[in-house]
């Protein structure tokens, strides 16, 4: 995860601090810059959004997260059959 989060908190979106709790964990919280490019992300993909909703429905696009869990599993498994 520290690699994962490494990139936003190099641009300052997130900030990284140890856990009180145990020293281990850390605990990752989102800047006012990270809040504004969050925003400003949204917005900008929010009409492709809303064509895409327009053109396939919104239910279809409501029952495409159960179909394609099970084409992950598919693919996981049938690459690892290789």
């Amino acid at each position: 995860m520290t690699n994962t989060l490494k990139r936003p908190a190099d641009r300052g979106c997130v900030q990284i601090e140890i856990s009180d709790k145990d020293g281990r964990s850390k605990v990752v919280t989102i800047t006012a810059e990270g809040r504004r490019l969050r925003d400003r992300s949204i917005s900008a993909t929010q009409p492709g959004l809303a064509k895409m909703v327009e053109a396939v429905g919104d239910q279809t696009l409501r029952n495409l997260p159960p179909l394609l869990a099970k084409l992950r599993v598919y693919l996981d498994d049938d690459r690892s059959a290789d």
